[in-house]
């Protein structure tokens, strides 16, 4: 079902859809040379076994999925052709819904 709404904008999360992937598999948006070299000698390694300080620079990396501008070189191919933006909120209420598809 497709739902077409209208919601107030101060409860909407917009965020980088392609660079989402890399909080949700645990892979970095490191954009300083120095801590993306010492992030990816860990790359292969399962997120909760990489050393805390790495963890540290991984998670504060990925407040950049909320910068709608953000290029960097290191992350070109996930921006050159797919560059799009996902909306998300927590709820949606009934008096927001303008239309409801089935297909």
């Amino acid at each position: 079902m497709m739902i077409e709404f209208e919601a107030p904008d101060e409860i909407v999360l917009l965020s980088g859809f392609i660079l989402w992937h890399h909080p949700l598999n645990g892979w970095d948006l490191c954009v300083d040379k120095r801590a993306a070299k010492r992030v990816d000698k860990y790359f292969h390694t399962d997120f909760k076994e990489k050393p805390e300080e790495i963890q540290k620079l991984i998670v504060d990396s990925w407040d950049l999925i909320f910068d709608l501008n953000f290029k960097h070189k290191r992350f070109v191919t996930q921006h050159k052709k797919n560059r799009s933006i996902q909306a998300t909120l927590w709820y949606i209420r009934k008096e927001w819904v303008i239309s409801a598809t089935e297909y």
